[in-house]
């Protein structure tokens, strides 16, 4: 498990999670973890068989598209 800082508001991130399960199908996490940053969303990157399927780009690429 890894933790990660990122830099989107709390409905920033609900918004990006959400267009990304309908476009991509891929599930990333219904929500952040607030943190004394508003403007930070924390959440724990876990690895399971769904997760190892993808390339390292792939997760990249989607943990890029919760920024926006």
């Amino acid at each position: 498990m890894m933790r990660l800082l990122i830099g989107t508001t709390a409905d920033r991130f609900e918004a990006a999670g959400q267009a990304l399960a309908a476009g991509q199908r891929i599930w990333a996490w219904p929500q952040g973890m607030t943190t004394a940053d508003r403007a930070v969303q924390r959440v724990e990157l876990s690895v399971g068989d769904a997760t190892c399927a993808l390339e390292p780009a792939e997760v990249a690429a989607a943990v890029a598209a919760l920024v926006a």
